[in-house]
C-alpha cells in the first residue's frame, strides 16, 4: 500500500494561528502521520501530527495505554479537520 503524504507546511498556521515561531518537520515519519515540532513566539512548544481521516488515532486505545503507562504516553486531542485530513497534537 502506497502512502502519498501531503505537505502540511502551509496548514500549520491555519491550525495553530499566527503565534507559531518555528515549525520543523520531523526527520522520522510514521505511516501515515506527518509530525512537526512547533515552537511558539512565547517559547512554548508542542508536537503536532497530521493524520488522514482514513487512519485516525484510536482515542480509546491511547487512553487505555496511558492509564497503564502514565506520562510515557503523551496526551492528545483533535484540533481540527482540514478538508480530508485530521490534525492532532500531543504535548
Amino acid at each position: 500500500m502506497d502512502c502519498v503524504k501531503e505537505d502540511y507546511d502551509n496548514k500549520i498556521k491555519l491550525v495553530l494561528g499566527d503565534q507559531v515561531y518555528q515549525a520543523i518537520k520531523s526527520s522520522s515519519q510514521g505511516f501515515p502521520s506527518t509530525t512537526y515540532f512547533i515552537t511558539f513566539t512565547n517559547n512554548s512548544s508542542i508536537v503536532i501530527q497530521f493524520h488522514p481521516v482514513s487512519h485516525p488515532i484510536d482515542m480509546m486505545v491511547v487512553s487505555s495505554v496511558r492509564s497503564c503507562l502514565g506520562c510515557l504516553v503523551p496526551e492528545f486531542q483533535l484540533l481540527n479537520t482540514i478538508k480530508n485530513n485530521s490534525s492532532w497534537f500531543t504535548r
